[in-house]
């Protein structure tokens, strides 16, 4: 188990460093927020003439495993002689800014259309079906883009979408996409772990307005937690409300309503976090899921549950380790 290929190669130039008894610290960060892959290592410096450039490429295929494929985006060099790298995959070119009309599509037509703008390989690995809202995108980067969509993807169908880089091929998919059979727990893999629990982004009150434009008239629909209900919220947090603006004036009171409840069973609960700190392992990348069973978490009802990675660092050297961060449903 090791390094199998690690090389850095100026964009048409003919030849390529190989840095695989150079580099040291080798880090690879995927998440599911919106961010590109990373990858960070630190580089000896050598007098054969190397000097590592941006926008240099970047191969690193780890147990002959394809792992990272991108271009460095920033070089520190310090008083030891060493290099500081940090390359980031094709993600990285959706921090593009553009003014985009997005005309009633779907979410795969969306992804396709950013990642041609972008002029980054693409792969949709999921076609929706559901034609989002037409929406004027004004000097908004093309993640922004993605993820207002995605968004209202998710409360149409209640699927998490997240994009992803497969070694230089950007690919829009379905949380958990890949399903291991890695159990987490204290007799496995896993050496620590925290478990967070929030309302910060709770809500237990919901209105859904629409502003007619034919009627010149606001029509609200509200969807308040049951008073009295056992372990009723509103009681114990507080009143917390959103308000969902209706932009199609077609939408009756009816729909507004069932919208409402939605949202409402949406986020009317806690958030988790949990984060673990286990060994090494590259399936353990963001959007991929795993099996936890951690004895300690059993007395909160978290008993063996499968659950998405929703961000990962994987440490190559000197130890293979992964810190993960997990969500959590709980009901």
């Amino acid at each position: 188990m090791g390094v199998s290929l690690f090389t850095i190669k100026t964009k048409g130039a003919k030849s390529y460093w190989d840095i695989r008894k150079l580099a040291s610290n080798v880090k690879w960060t995927t998440d599911v927020d919106y961010s590109a892959g990373q990858l960070t290592f630190d580089l000896v410096e050598t007098n054969e003439g190397f000097t590592p450039k941006n926008g240099d490429e970047v191969r690193f295929w780890w147990n002959d495993a394809k792992t990272f494929y991108g271009r460095i985006f920033d070089i520190k060099y310090t008083s030891d002689e060493k290099f500081s790298i940090t390359a980031y995959d094709n993600l990285r070119y959706l921090k593009n800014e553009d003014t985009l009309v997005f005309p009633s599509s779907t979410l795969t037509q969306r992804f396709t259309q950013v990642c041609k703008l972008a002029k980054i390989p693409h792969k949709a690995k999921v076609v929706t079906k559901h034609k989002l809202s037409p929406v004027l995108n004004d000097d908004k980067s093309y993640f922004d883009m993605l993820k207002s969509s995605i968004k209202e993807a998710r409360k149409a169908n209640g699927n998490h979408y997240f994009v992803a880089d497969h070694y230089g091929t950007v690919e829009l998919r379905k949380a958990p996409y890949y399903r291991t059979k890695i159990i987490l727990g204290d007799k496995s893999s896993a050496e620590s772990f925290t478990f967070e629990k929030s309302i910060d982004n709770a809500y237990n009150a919901i209105k859904v307005v629409k502003t007619s434009k034919k009627e010149k008239a606001k029509v609200t629909a509200t969807k308040i937690v049951q008073a009295g209900k056992q372990g009723n919220t509103l009681q114990r947090w507080g009143k917390l409300q959103k308000i969902e603006k209706v932009t199609k004036d077609k939408t009756n009171l009816a729909q507004m309503k069932v919208r409402a409840s939605n949202l409402l069973k949406l986020y009317n609960r806690q958030t988790y976090k949990l984060s673990i700190t286990c060994t090494g392992n590259q399936a353990l990348r963001a959007g991929n899921s795993v099996y936890v069973k951690l004895s300690s978490l059993k007395d909160i009802g978290l008993g063996t549950k499968q659950l998405v990675i929703t961000k990962s660092t994987i440490t190559f050297d000197p130890n293979y380790t992964a810190d993960l961060e997990i969500k959590v449903r709980m009901s």
